[in-house]
């Protein structure tokens, strides 16, 4: 018998397109952060550390969502998001070698190896770090929902709860 467990009610979402409409709304709230934290603004004033956490709090339970119906029935793998199963080898073997070249680079960085120009300009592209970051985080997980959960994570803290507020 198999190591893995049945999950029961394997892709359980409270209603059709679940999936499609929470994970829209946490990238729409990543790409608007600064509105969705002016309107909250006005709720919770800023100047109240208090009122602030319970902004962040109410503005993670989409996510929290996320994380729940993932971790209790599957609700985001790829096969509940409608990718065929045709390419799993194939996304795997492409996030396995982007998520390994991603530690070398950073391992070769904290170790003191200069990169070439034009190789620290191609992973500093968006769309590849993005790319990159679900691949390091699907070599350690083994499991590709958790590592995009774990990018929106990133995403999320970074813009919806900091507002994009950097050192």
């Amino acid at each position: 018998m198999s190591d893995q467990k049945l999950i029961e009610n394997y892709g359980y979402v409270p209603f059709p397109y679940f999936q499609y409409v929470i994970l829209l709304f946490q990238v729409w709230m990543i790409y608007n952060h600064e509105k969705v934290n002016t309107f909250m603004d006005k709720y919770f004033d800023p100047k109240d550390e208090n009122k602030q956490h319970i902004k962040k709090i109410i503005l993670t339970i989409p996510f929290l969502s996320m994380v729940y119906y993932d971790v209790r029935y599957s609700s985001f793998s790829f096969k509940n998001l409608g990718i065929p199963p045709i390419y799993n080898d194939t996304i795997k073997q492409l996030l396995n070698i982007l998520g390994s070249y991603a530690l070398i680079h950073i391992f070769a960085q904290d170790s003191g190896f200069k990169t070439a120009i034009t190789q620290s300009k191609i992973v500093q592209l968006h769309s590849l770090f993005i790319v990159a970051s679900v691949g390091m985080a699907y070599s350690v997980t083994q499991n590709r929902s958790q590592s995009i959960l774990a990018l929106i994570l990133f995403y999320h803290i970074k813009y919806v709860i900091s507002d994009n507020i950097v050192e």
